[in-house]
């Protein structure tokens, strides 16, 4: 598992540099400056799930895992999961309600270390 992991950061780094590149075009249409933004979170969440199984990896040797806890807002997590959502599905209806407070203190996305 971990050799996959380690081997899948390459295609990926690839398709988060592409995506970065597109977003950074004058000429790049808002749609698909939109979409280009839509592929670097997804590849960001791709980021996470290896890093995830890597971890794992390591877990199973007896490696600790580092964990950081802070504050997050759920709503923000949901409403970009839910915008990979819409790209992913343009014809189908999605609708978000909040109610209350997301925020809650815990380990996010990027916040492992």
């Amino acid at each position: 598992m971990g050799v996959l992991g380690h081997d899948l950061r390459n295609p990926l780094g690839a398709i988060a540099m592409s995506a970065q590149l597109l977003r950074r075009r004058a000429d790049l249409p808002d749609g698909a400056r939109a979409l280009a933004a839509t592929n670097a979170r997804a590849a960001s969440r791709m980021e996470e799930m290896i890093n995830t199984l890597l971890d794992f990896a390591r877990a199973r040797f007896g490696a600790p895992i580092p964990l950081s806890r802070a504050p997050n807002d759920l709503g923000e997590i949901v409403l970009e999961t839910v915008e990979e959502l819409r790209s992913a599905w343009p014809h189908r209806d999605v609708e978000v309600v909040f109610h209350g407070d997301a925020r809650v203190s815990g380990t996010r996305r990027g916040s492992r270390r």
